[in-house]
């Protein structure tokens, strides 16, 4: 499957489970929120019910139930000492609840609502419910003019707070309350709180998790891709000295039987070379698999530097088809301990690839210095430079570099990967520099 179609369906799923996530909780949150409303709203009931039995023990009413006509309505009569009050309601509404709205009515005026007592009944409800409140106030309302008459709610509190419907409180709707509590919101998302964190940690884990799975298909892909390119170079590059010596023993066996010896001996000393360089190759594929285990075997002996890169200067600028220049600069008694082979071959790599990656003019400095207890050693030229983007993947085995013109040139991408996992192996670290088009410079850093 192509890697775009593979990152749209892993955004999809992810999508998809968000949005299931997103439903399910504005769901829970819709449930949660009727139910907190509900709950409000109960509370409030039974906190008028237990507020006007209060009052009853207060003040005592006596009530006589009169025909009115000879169908249903009755004239309900309170006879006090001060005056008598007559009002009229229908017999179908004279249950528990529209009693309680008549004595709401009759005991308005001589025994009003006690606010501070009904907010604190209703606080203790709501305190014992599944939703308590950090705290309550309570509205006493004329419903005729739509005026407070009396609150405990401070000024300061007039927002911020989940407020219930009006209440009409006694039977011609003349008076009413409204009670205020924690906002509804925040008291439904603490009630969530569990749901909450159980489906951002869900959406972490699929995040994660799928992030996981799309880095391990592209780096699976990445990995095949530089499998077939080192497949593909490995075959042509071993192809070249392996046709090459065949070509040459064929030769060589075609002059032996004339008797003409010298071309013989030519032949299978060019054969030799195209074998070795053959060998090389599978060495150093060997070195990396064995240096990755662990199981390089290493023999340190003091190494003076700057004499060495004499030797390398003197090699490398007489390389073939480039005007080569090595400049060489440090301490003339700066040593260091190192296996001479390893550390020649991570020299050695460093030097073919600045020549390697360089135009027809080749600049390198070699330069050593001691800072503190280590001895760091650069390899700098004024070749192609590597890409910003490219550098964390030049140790990667197998790894060529994007451009066509490096992959224009011989070889296998394990030459960096090699001198890593060397320069690792002796104790040290290595670290690159690079501008492109203006230079690269590795640095190996040494203990002293």
């Amino acid at each position: 499957m192509n890697l775009k179609y593979i990152k749209i369906v892993t955004i999809l799923t992810l999508l998809v489970i968000i949005v299931l996530q997103t439903v399910w909780l504005y769901s829970m949150y819709r449930s949660y929120d009727s139910e907190y409303k509900h709950t409000v709203e109960q509370a409030l009931n039974q906190a008028i019910e237990v507020e006007l039995s209060m009052r009853h023990l207060e003040q005592s009413f006596v009530y006589r139930f009169v025909p009115r006509n000879n169908d249903s309505p009755v004239i309900i009569t309170r006879k006090l000492t001060v005056e008598d009050t007559t009002v009229y309601v229908n017999i179908n509404r004279l249950d528990p609840f529209s009693q309680s709205r008549v004595d709401q009515y009759l005991f308005k005026s001589y025994s009003p609502i006690k606010v501070e007592a009904l907010d604190s009944i209703f606080h203790q409800r709501l305190k014992e419910s599944r939703f308590p409140a950090k705290e309550t106030y309570i509205d006493y309302l004329n419903l005729k003019t739509k005026k407070i008459i009396e609150s405990n709610r401070p000024e300061n509190k007039r927002s911020n707070l989940y407020a219930s419907p009006i209440k009409s409180l006694d039977v011609l709707d003349t008076i009413g309350i409204q009670a205020f509590t924690d906002d509804s919101h925040f008291a439904v998302l603490k009630k969530m709180a569990f749901q909450l964190a159980l489906s951002a940690i869900l959406i972490i884990f699929a995040f994660l998790g799928i992030s996981r799975l799309l880095y391990t298909i592209v780096r699976q892909r990445k990995i095949e891709q530089i499998r077939n390119d080192f497949v593909n170079t490995m075959t042509h590059e071993f192809r070249k000295p392996i046709s090459s010596a065949l070509f040459m023993l064929g030769y060589a066996e075609e002059k032996l039987e004339n008797n003409q010896l010298e071309s013989v001996r030519k032949y299978i000393l060019n054969s030799s070379f195209e074998l070795k360089k053959l060998n090389l190759y599978t060495q150093k594929i060997q070195e990396i698999s064995k240096g990755e285990d662990g199981a390089v075997e290493i023999h340190k002996e003091p190494l003076i530097l700057l004499p060495y890169f004499g030797k390398l200067k003197e090699k490398y600028e007489n390389t073939e088809g480039k005007i080569v220049s090595v400049s060489c600069s440090g301490n003339q008694e700066t040593v260091l301990s190192t296996d001479l082979l390893h550390f020649s071959n991570i020299m050695e790599n460093l030097l073919e690839n600045a020549i390697k990656y360089s135009g027809e003019n080749v600049q390198i400095q070699l330069n050593t210095s001691t800072e503190g207890e280590h001895i760091s050693i650069s390899v700098r030229d004024n070749g192609w430079g590597i890409p910003s983007s490219e550098i964390p993947h030049i140790f990667d085995k197998f790894y060529r570099g994007e451009s066509n013109l490096k992959r224009q040139q011989k070889g296998f991408g394990l030459g960096l990967s090699y001198v890593k996992t060397m320069v690792g192996i002796l104790g040290g670290n290595i670290e690159v520099n690079s501008k492109e088009n203006e230079y690269t410079e590795f640095t190996l850093i040494f203990p002293h």
